[in-house]
């Protein structure tokens, strides 16, 4: 995919969530219908500011938001060996989560604690703080199912 295809896909993806970011944050569509049923769905990498945004608007929702929302996070492939790590690492945190809840306050937190340079070492903390236990994800991450 060329550089400006990729910036345009991004560009457009951010608009609808920008509109999507919007509507989840707003608690009087949930209070008003409780049953509302969204889908938040946006592309990532690792370390992505616009990726992080969202994770970020994702985070400002309730619980009952969360319950009601599905998130469909696509993380793009990297040629970075660290990205593409830590990228693993939170598909496999979100295949294993318990709740929505879990798999937010993970990549907030990620998002938050840690950097380039120490994502290797720092994520099982954050791992551990989002009730995650680290091996189910090192399990995931070291066997990857398609």
């Amino acid at each position: 995919m060329s550089k400006n295809l990729q910036y345009f896909l991004l560009t457009i993806t951010f608009i609808s969530l920008s509109i999507a970011s919007y509507t989840l944050g707003q608690d009087t569509a949930i209070k008003d219908n409780p049953t509302l049923y969204q889908i938040y769905q946006y592309q990532t990498t690792s370390f992505d500011p616009i990726g992080d945004k969202n994770e970020s608007v994702l985070a400002q929702n309730n619980d009952q938001q969360l319950i009601n929302t599905t998130i469909k996070p696509d993380y793009l492939p990297s040629s970075d060996e660290v990205i593409s790590r830590q990228n693993r690492r939170e598909v496999c945190a979100f295949k294993k989560r318990s709740n929505n809840r879990q798999w937010v306050n993970f990549v907030n937190l990620i998002n938050k604690k840690c950097n380039y340079a120490n994502i290797d070492n720092c994520w099982q903390e954050q791992a551990i703080s989002s009730n995650y236990n680290p091996e189910d994800i090192i399990e995931c991450f070291s066997n990857p199912q398609p």
